[in-house]
């Protein structure tokens, strides 16, 4: 058995930082010492990792979520669970939250979703338009599909006017921010007339002169006097 010198056993544990920093530098020198045909093989290897890792997280926040456990947590709703949770940018916790609601409606799409089939932007854009009659031809007609090429898809399943604008990712996750309340409707912004009102306010008129007159004191239909000198 080999023993470790009393230097070695008091020597402080490195932080988290550090060693965080170091697995960092080893991957990095790892990448650097595989040939081209090794690091081709080895980033397709990691994104397939983490197409199955995005797949499992979307199934167990659909599971998380129909549990209630984010609001056993102290978290008012999925989107902050995500947010302030798990740390993950809006954009992020927007897709995956969107795909977990629509994994619960059709498990298929999970499968469509780790065998690369579906991406996350796919799933969120179609499955409002899904139903179980056109689930097989509209997943057939997506797959492999671009965003921008689900979109004209899409667009073509549901037409719709054009929008007033897109709504924020909390909003859109059915989620409002903490205070905010729907405006009523017929409310505009402040300082803005509406239509039957009343009249619009005057315009506000110059005061006039103390003696009654024109600017300079000389009053109603009188003429400047120009006095020569000699």
């Amino acid at each position: 058995m080999v023993r470790k010198s009393s230097a070695t056993l008091l020597r402080p544990a490195k932080p988290a930082w550090y060693r965080e920093n170091v697995e960092a530098h080893d991957l990095l020198t790892h990448a650097a010492h595989l040939s081209d045909r090794a690091l081709l093989a080895r980033v397709d290897e990691l994104a397939q990792q983490e197409r199955e890792a995005t797949a499992g997280l979307v199934a167990h926040l659909a599971e998380l979520e129909a549990r209630g456990l984010h609001l056993a947590a102290g978290y008012p709703s999925l989107f902050d669970y995500c947010i302030r949770g798990l740390h993950l940018a809006e954009h992020a916790a927007y897709h995956r939250i969107q795909a977990a609601r629509a994994v619960r409606r059709f498990p298929v799409l999970l499968d469509h979703l780790a065998a690369i089939r579906l991406h996350l932007a796919a799933i969120r854009l179609l499955a409002p338009h899904l139903t179980p009659e056109n689930l097989d031809a509209v997943l057939a007609e997506a797959r492999g599909k671009s965003k921008r090429e689900v979109e004209v898809l899409v667009a073509r399943l549901h037409p719709q006017p054009r929008s007033a604008g897109p709504a924020s990712h909390a909003e859109a996750c059915g989620d409002r921010p903490a205070g905010a309340s729907p405006a009523a409707p017929g409310a505009s912004r402040p300082g803005a007339h509406r239509l039957g009102a009343g009249p619009l306010p005057a315009a506000p008129q110059r005061a006039a002169h103390p003696r009654g007159g024109a600017p300079g004191g000389l009053g109603p239909g009188r003429r400047p006097v120009c006095v020569r000198r000699r």
